[in-house]
């Protein structure tokens, strides 16, 4: 509707002007009108053409998978401009149950997130694992300071439930990067781990 209201009343503006200036000769009201055309023309480029390009670089929705063996759920690039919050839809399937060593149950992959291009200097991460004794998934909140790590506890879910998860960074990321669905610490997926993710 914004939208919509935006484009109308900007061509209607246009057409006033030029009439205007058809009607006077105005010099001022020519110049006046030759801008707002112009900045009418350069925002509509901007909705037609940078825009759907850019949308071809949002993180991947729907299934997500790893597969045995690997960290990350496939090469994408994902860069944004200008990010302070994050909102999505995950739901842990239950292929995301692990059990194995030490290293396995107590190392926090991460779901989502977003940040600087250098992820451990800056960035902000949705970390889980898999509790074998809650039969849950824990959430962590899972960011990095100025290179210092910082984890918090967040809650635990039930396996395979939508749960709404709002990421928020205190300042803002004038350009940067999403981080896509990955296992890890050091060892790699023992099967096939699914989550299903919207964006918000």
């Amino acid at each position: 509707m914004k939208t919509k209201l935006f484009i109308y009343g900007s061509i209607f503006l246009i057409f006033v002007t030029f009439i205007t200036y058809y009607l006077t000769e105005s010099p001022l009201i020519e110049e006046f009108a030759i801008w707002v055309a112009v900045i009418f023309l350069a925002i509509m480029s901007v909705f037609l053409v940078v825009l759907p390009i850019y949308s071809l670089f949002k993180p991947k929705e729907g299934t997500v998978t790893i597969k045995k063996g690997r960290h990350l759920s496939g090469f994408r690039l994902t860069p944004f401009i200008y990010k302070k919050k994050m909102k999505f839809r995950v739901r842990f399937k239950p292929s995301c149950v692990y059990t194995g060593s030490d290293q396995l149950e107590e190392q926090i992959n991460k779901c989502a997130g977003f940040g600087s291009w250098f992820v451990h200097r800056r960035s902000l991460r949705l970390g889980w694992n898999y509790n074998s004794f809650t039969k849950k998934i824990d959430l962590y909140l899972y960011e990095y300071i100025k290179g210092d790590r910082q984890i918090t506890y967040l809650q635990s879910v039930d396996i395979n439930t939508y749960n709404d998860i709002t990421l928020k960074s205190e300042k803002p990321y004038w350009f940067g990067t999403y981080y896509k669905f990955y296992f890890g610490g050091k060892e790699p997926a023992p099967h096939n781990v699914e989550i299903n993710i919207n964006y918000l």
